[in-house]
């Protein structure tokens, strides 16, 4: 439980610390006059400021300027002067040092606010940017009523400076390993193996592994590329190594203490992915997950050997961003003591379901996500908010607005402990919501659970929604608890397909009386369409007799 209490204020004339600004600076319109006036006159009286570029699209004229804030990086026009875009540029690589839950001002129209509210769920406010001399009044008058908190865990700023003042890893030589052991729980017999093999591969037989153990522990046997260290490692330790590997079985309080500065100093971590590393590390690609399975109900875990061994290999070819980078920006958005505390919508009386899903993307997911929406609104015994996840297109909400104009009023933050949270897309959702129940929907046809989805999916989800007999079946043998699973096939819209609707001309002049074989779905490799091309190929005696019609999708999605 975070401990909170109500700030002092300090001494300074704006007592609000971060302030996240939501818009265009570059775009020439009078929003983006507000917002770099805005950006001045808060960095005038110490505020610091984070700029998010999700809407940046730039002006229609200008040169073109790379942005990146460091997790996500393009190119767009601006006519702004060079002082004003290195304010501008400062800002944007702020956004990762600012907290998550940072009041939020948006310049921009309500569509522009929606957008932002679901980015950042969690931030403490929302306001509209508007003229100066009304925002600053505002925000101090903001300020006075909000708290502060501790979240669990939780690290000092000043302690973790040394970490966070750490430069990136080499990106040349052999990769550096760095253990902490001397307990059971740590993992390390998993670790010496999955390293053995490492060592026996070209890619990794330069490897070095730091093991450390507590002053006085037994010496163990030597192994090639394996040092062992007495005593605790610190900030020289963490700036020679490429990565930190922790295959726990269990967590205890102490643990992530080293395992967040570990993240603060730029370091790709190796954890075991289960409830008690989520519930921390809940966003997507903060460090490299090793799934596995729990002993039983509360047991230790259990590290997949093939997982452990696939995330050291990453970690070796991984000594530059993205991981090391997104992981140091996790503890600074949400695990400095004295953040800013959220204060959650009061929900109504009736039962409060989200769906959560990609719904700003083109995708399977987002289709049936917004369908089950529909049906439970037309049901109207229960409230539904739709939680969509990332990528958000600068674009904002436009598509999702023209293909679903009746459930955008439902799109929004999410009040306070809803009953039901069901997600689905990928990547799964690993870490458990705050609400009462959560459920899992599985839309894929694979023929065995990635270890990446456990245990989120075979142990620690309240229900495992599947599509199909199949999958079930999948599921199944994978560990899921069969009290757990429900089958729930997928409707047919009988408004587009029946027996007498119209063919596709299109279809029809290319067919030209050949039997047709339709393949749709995303032209990746895991779908199979390959395997579709190679069949029919092999299997077919002349074009002239059977002809494949494909309908792709999802080649707007974040996997295509």
């Amino acid at each position: 439980m975070a401990n909170r209490s109500v700030p002092d204020g300090g001494a300074a004339d704006l007592p609000v610390r971060q302030v996240r600004l939501y818009g265009d600076p570059l775009r020439g319109d009078a929003w983006a006059v507000l917002l770099l006036g805005a950006l001045a006159a808060l960095q005038r009286e110490g505020v610091a400021c984070a700029v998010c570029l999700t809407p940046v699209s730039g002006s229609a004229t200008g040169r073109p300027v790379p942005l990146s804030d460091g997790r996500q990086s393009f190119t767009a026009n601006t006519e702004l002067d060079p002082s004003r875009l290195r304010e501008v540029l400062a800002a944007a690589g702020a956004d990762r040092e600012v907290a998550a839950t940072a009041p939020l001002v948006v310049f921009g129209d309500v569509g522009s606010v929606r957008q932002a509210e679901l980015e950042f769920p969690e931030a403490c406010r929302v306001v509209v940017g508007t003229e100066i001399h009304r925002l600053l009044p505002a925000l101090r008058q903001l300020e006075s009523g909000l708290e502060r908190e501790c979240p669990s865990p939780s690290l000092d700023r000043a302690a973790l400076q040394p970490w966070l003042d750490m430069p990136a890893p080499a990106e040349h030589g052999p990769p550096s390993f760095l253990h902490l052991g001397g307990s059971p729980e740590a993992g390390t017999e998993a670790v010496l193996a999955a390293f053995a093999v490492l060592r026996g591969e070209a890619a990794g037989h330069l490897a070095e592994l730091r093991v450390f153990v507590p002053a006085g522990a037994p010496s163990p046997t030597p192994q090639p590329g394996v040092v062992w260290v007495a005593g605790f490692p610190g900030p020289d330790d963490l700036r020679r190594a490429t990565a930190v590997v922790q295959p726990c079985r269990s967590v205890a309080d102490g643990d992530w203490a080293f395992w967040l500065s570990a993240l603060a100093a730029g370091r790709p971590l190796v954890l075991s992915s289960f409830a008690d590393t989520n519930r921390v590390l809940h966003e997507h690609g903060t460090y490299l997950p090793v799934g596995g399975t729990r002993s039983g109900p509360g047991g230790a875990f259990a590290p997949d050997a093939s997982a452990l061994l696939h995330a050291l290999r990453t970690a070796a070819g991984d000594t530059a961003p993205p991981t090391g980078v997104r992981g140091r920006a996790h503890v600074l958005r949400w695990h400095l003591a004295g953040r800013y505390a959220v204060v959650r919508e009061r929900r109504s009386e009736r039962p409060l379901i989200v769906l959560e899903a990609p719904l700003l993307e083109t995708s399977s997911a987002s289709v049936l996500t917004a369908a089950t929406a529909r049906a439970l609104l037309h049901r109207d015994r229960v409230e539904v908010r739709l939680r969509p996840r990332a990528p958000f297109p600068a674009t904002g909400l436009d598509a999702f607005a023209r293909a679903y104009p009746d459930l955008v009023p439902h799109l929004g933050r999410i009040p306070e402990c809803p009953d039901l949270w069901l997600s689905a897309g990928w990547p799964v959702r690993t870490s458990r919501p705050p609400a009462r129940c959560h459920a899992i929907r599985l839309d894929y046809e694979y023929g065995a659970l990635p270890v990446q989805m456990t245990p989120a999916v075979t142990e620690e989800a309240d229900w495992v929604v599947v599509h199909s007999e199949h999958v079930r079946r999948t599921a199944l043998a994978s560990g899921c608890d069969p009290s757990t699973l429900l089958c729930v096939p997928h409707g047919v819209d009988g408004a587009v397909f029946h027996d007498c609707a119209a063919p596709s001309q299109r279809v029809l002049e290319f067919k030209r009386g050949r039997t047709a074989i339709l393949f749709s779905g995303g032209l990746i490799w895991r779908k199979g369409f390959d395997l579709v091309v190679k069949a029919l190929l092999d299997g077919v005696a002349s074009p002239a007799e059977v002809c494949l019609v494909v309908k792709p999708n999802g080649s707007r999605s974040s996997y295509a």
